[in-house]
């Protein structure tokens, strides 16, 4: 369930988990947009004022506290992203789209 919205610089952040986040881009046909700092994949998504976003950690960095499962689900999650949508994602979102 996605954490209760907040503002920032003219923004409503939306934080989730990857799998909602699939699912809104999905349902509202938006373009997935996404940043690699080298510790974690911060993943995105604009629609109008509203910044959907998740993060995904990088292998290794997983949070101390999670449980094996924890740490297969986001291997899981990771694995998905880089097969399946990283190619796709930052094309440019065109002024019209927002």
């Amino acid at each position: 369930m996605p954490k209760k919205p907040r503002p920032e610089q003219g923004f409503v952040i939306v934080e989730m988990s990857w799998d909602e986040l699939k699912a809104i881009v999905a349902a509202k046909s938006l373009r997935m947009q996404f940043v690699d700092d080298g510790l974690v994949y911060f993943i995105f998504a604009l629609d109008s004022s509203i910044l959907y976003r998740t993060e995904l950690p990088s292998a290794g960095r997983e949070p101390a506290n999670a449980d094996q499962v924890a740490k297969a689900k986001i291997a899981a999650d990771r694995r998905e992203f880089d097969q399946s949508f990283k190619a796709g994602s930052n094309q440019r979102i065109s002024a019209s789209a927002v």
